[in-house]
């Protein structure tokens, strides 16, 4: 079994490999811990394994484009922790983290028009 030490080095390496900027990936990586994500919906959000180098770039530009705004929101982590697990009729009565975590770029711009308009309210 890999430590998370481990883990969160082999997710960097992979997104070093699709020339993910390392700002980028730190950022990611505390986007995880602050959501309480492990790595295994770090890789789901990101798409790992894809055979498309440039998919990751741009599902991680994504997911921390919705970062900024929930934290822009709420900027506090248990406020938006539950927030992205509340469930929203918007998203079929889905959570926003739920959405995300389908695993397909469709939706994770579903979540991020929907933290877009929720944010112009």
């Amino acid at each position: 079994m890999k430590t998370l030490p481990r883990l969160a080095s082999d997710l960097e390496i992979r997104l070093k490999l699709v020339d993910v900027p390392k700002g980028l990936v730190q950022a990611f990586l505390l986007l995880l811990k602050r959501w309480r994500l492990d790595l295994n919906d770090g890789a789901i959000l990101l798409g790992l394994p894809s055979d498309d180098s440039r998919n990751p770039q741009v599902r991680l530009r994504t997911v921390l484009q919705i970062y900024a705004i929930v934290h822009s929101l709420l900027r506090d982590a248990d406020a938006e922790n539950r927030w992205i697990r509340d469930r929203r009729p918007e998203l079929e009565n889905a959570s926003l983290l739920d959405t995300m975590l389908r695993g397909n770029m469709e939706n994770l711009i579903l979540a991020n028009e929907f933290v877009e308009e929720f944010s112009a309210r």
